[in-house]
């Protein structure tokens, strides 16, 4: 009942000891010194792991034998991460203008870094309240797109005239489109993150082809509005939407500038200056190690092959630290997230 009391010894007054389970043990130097000098006579110990103690109106809590500062789910559920059961904290921390929610996983409570850590019914929460004109005053949202496929329901949003998906494409349905077969999976490789972050592409699968097609060049039947795996009445970005959409510092394409930062969707840990201002709201999702790039955290393919170790595609490279370039990415690897475009005329 007294663990973690902290008593001098009876014969040698310059030695603490500590109650530790069932037995008392000699202070260490540095629980002896947080005694004198700090008024922490009262130790963490393994027994009282998760406790909090209050030293001079400051809230600490005991984890693996050392008093530390609680961080915001500490403090709001009063306790260690201990049953790593994705419970989450939401708007926990405020960074700048954004609220990072944080989530119990891996023996620890930490922010949220990528929407795939969310339990699907979490994330439809945060999604409900995500893609609202609330959360986004300067976005032009249009009317939901149903995919009459598979009944997915997808978020739309107008960006320089165009309308865009603004959730990654979740189609899936390798029966009926025999293209998908082998090339498509979902992040990490768990199903139900297809539903969370939509699913990865080969580009042949984008394009609804034959990977045969991985190596060669399929341009003579490819037309400005290739439907591909896109729902009824929308296509496969070309390249002059791509940039039309987000033109870059070293493009000569029309249509006007777009930061990284308005495109990268917010609240994710280490996306701090992203606003996602439009509403396309590009989620971290691949988390790909590039030696060259740095971190990866999203691809989005386009219809363009580019002439580059074979053929590759033009691909929309979202970067860690909210910036973003196009790209050549090779066409058989399963890597890349799909935005479709409503089809319109005069193309």
């Amino acid at each position: 009942s007294n663990d973690g009391e902290l008593r001098l010894g009876l014969y040698n007054t310059d030695v603490y000891f500590i109650c530790d389970g069932n037995a008392w043990r000699e202070a260490s130097t540095n629980e002896e010194i947080d005694c004198r000098e700090n008024g922490l006579c009262n130790a963490c110990t393994q027994n009282r792991r998760g406790a909090f103690f209050e030293n001079e109106s400051v809230q600490l809590i005991c984890d693996d034998a050392v008093w530390r500062t609680p961080n915001c789910a500490e403090l709001a559920t009063k306790g260690l991460c201990l049953d790593n059961d994705s419970t989450v904290v939401w708007a926990c921390e405020e960074y700048g203008n954004t609220k990072i929610d944080y989530i119990c996983s891996n023996d620890s409570w930490h922010p949220v870094a990528t929407p795939l850590e969310y339990r699907l019914e979490d994330w439809e929460k945060k999604k409900a309240e995500y893609y609202t004109a609330e959360a986004h005053p300067d976005a032009t949202y249009g009317e939901d797109l149903v995919d009459s496929r598979d009944g997915n329901v997808y978020k739309t949003v107008y960006i320089n005239g165009l309308r865009w998906m603004a959730e990654n494409l979740r189609y899936v349905d390798s029966n009926t489109t025999i293209n998908l077969k082998g090339n498509i999976k979902c992040p990490e490789l768990d199903i139900k993150n297809c539903q969370i972050g939509g699913a990865l592409y080969s580009w042949t699968a984008i394009m609804n082809i034959d990977k045969k097609w991985s190596d060669a060049d399929a341009s003579s039947f490819i037309n400005a509005q290739h439907q591909g795996i896109c729902p009824e009445g929308w296509h496969v970005p070309n390249e002059g939407e791509w940039y039309t959409l987000a033109k870059s510092d070293y493009d000569s394409y029309p249509g006007d500038y777009v930061d990284a930062s308005d495109l990268l969707a917010v609240g994710y840990y280490g996306e701090y200056s992203s606003t996602d201002k439009l509403g396309f709201s590009i989620l971290p999702v691949l988390q790909y190690d590039d030696t060259y790039y740095g971190e990866i955290i999203a691809l989005l393919g386009s219809s363009l092959q580019v002439n580059y170790e074979g053929f590759g595609a033009l691909t929309l490279m979202a970067l860690s630290g909210s910036s973003y370039t196009y790209e050549a990415w090779n066409k058989y690897s399963p890597d890349l997230s799909l935005r479709c475009v409503e089809d319109y005329e005069g193309l």
